[in-house]
C-alpha cells in the first residue's frame, strides 16, 4: 500500500456552481489512474472519506464530490445530520437525477485536468445510492469514464417521477464504459430477481456477481451486515477490474480476471471422458455382438 494525501477541495459542479468534496491521493507526483467516489444516502461521512484513501493506497486519484453540499449551507461539507433512513430517501427524492449526475459528470472533467491524473484513466465508483449514480455517470454522453463499479445500487426506481424518471435497469443500453456491478443475494432493498434481469441486459457490457449470503452494506467494517470474506473478496475484483480498465501496468502478474469465465467440463482441454473409450457389453447380457 502506498502512502496517500488527502485535503478538502472544491469542485465544478452542476450548471456552472461549485460544491465541496474531499481528494484523497497518491503521494508521487503520477500521472496515476483517478475515480469519481459516489458516496452513499447518508453523505460524505468519515466512512466514504477512508473509502477513497482505500482507493488511493492501491494508486488511485480518489475525490467523492459533496452532493448534499447545497443542502448544508450552515456546514458545508459536514455529513448530514439526519440518519433516518426513510426521511433521507424523501430527502432525496427531492433532488433531480439532473442535478446529480450534473454535478458527477462536472466533477470528472475537474478530475480529469489535474496534473497527477491519466486523462484517459479516470473511472467511476459508489456505494448504494452511489451506485445509481456511478452507473448513471457511466452512461451519460460525452463522460470521460471508462469503468464503472457499482456496489449495490438500486436497480429499479419504486417509484418514478419526472426529476427521476429512468432507472439504472431502463439505462443499461446506454452504458459508456464497462460495468462490475456487485451485490448482496439477500439485500432486503435490492430483490434477487432485479439483479438477475440485470445481468440478464448487461450482456457482454460486464460482470454482475451477487453474493449469496450477504445483504445490504456488506462492504461496511461498522455495520451489522458486514461479511468479511465476501468483502475482501469484492475488493480484490474490483482492484483488478478497474486496473484492468484503467492501468493494466499496476496489475500484479498473478491477478487474472477480475471475473473467471466459466468453463464447461467437455470445452476443458484437461478434462477427459472416462466413458469415452469405454466398450459397451461388459455387463451381463450386454455384449456387444451377441447373437440372439
Amino acid at each position: 500500500m502506498g502512502e496517500t494525501v488527502t485535503s478538502k477541495v472544491i469542485v465544478a459542479a452542476h450548471g456552472g456552481a461549485e460544491i465541496g468534496g474531499f481528494l484523497a491521493r497518491p503521494e508521487s507526483a503520477g500521472p496515476h489512474p483517478a475515480l469519481v467516489l459516489v458516496h452513499e444516502i447518508f453523505g460524505l461521512t468519515d466512512y466514504m472519506q477512508q473509502t477513497a484513501e482505500r482507493f488511493a493506497e492501491e494508486g488511485f486519484v480518489t475525490v467523492v464530490p459533496d452532493l448534499w453540499w447545497r443542502d448544508t449551507p450552515d456546514t458545508p461539507g459536514e455529513p448530514l445530520v439526519e440518519t433516518d433512513l426513510l426521511k433521507l430517501r424523501e430527502f432525496v427524492e427531492t433532488i433531480p437525477d439532473a442535478q446529480m449526475i450534473g454535478d458527477l459528470v462536472a466533477a470528472a472533467r475537474w478530475l480529469r485536468e489535474r496534473p497527477e491524473v491519466r486523462k484517459d484513466g479516470i473511472g467511476t465508483a459508489g456505494f448504494y445510492m452511489g451506485g445509481i449514480y456511478a452507473f448513471h455517470l457511466a452512461c451519460e454522453e460525452g463522460t470521460p469514464v471508462k469503468a464503472c463499479v457499482d456496489f449495490y445500487g438500486r436497480i429499479t426506481y419504486p417509484n418514478p417521477s419526472d426529476i427521476k424518471p429512468r432507472s439504472n435497469l431502463q439505462k443499461v443500453g446506454e452504458l459508456k464504459c464497462p460495468l462490475l456491478g456487485i451485490f448482496g443475494g439477500i439485500d432486503p432493498f435490492i430483490p434477487l430477481q432485479d439483479v438477475l434481469h440485470l445481468k440478464e441486459r448487461v450482456g457482454g457490457r460486464g460482470s454482475i456477481i451477487a453474493y449469496p449470503r450477504a445483504g445490504h452494506g456488506f462492504m461496511a467494517p461498522d455495520r451489522g451486515a458486514y461479511r468479511e470474506d465476501d468483502a475482501d473478496d469484492a475488493w480484490r475484483r474490483t482492484m483488478i477490474f478497474l486496473k484492468e480498465k484503467l492501468a493494466p501496468d499496476l496489475l500484479e502478474a498473478d491477478a487474472g480476471p477480475a471475473v473467471p469465465e466459466f468453463v464447461p467440463k467437455k470445452q476443458d482441454k484437461n478434462w477427459k471422458n472416462p466413458h469415452k473409450n469405454k466398450r459397451r457389453g461388459k455387463g451381463k447380457g450386454r455384449g456387444r455382438g451377441r447373437k440372439r
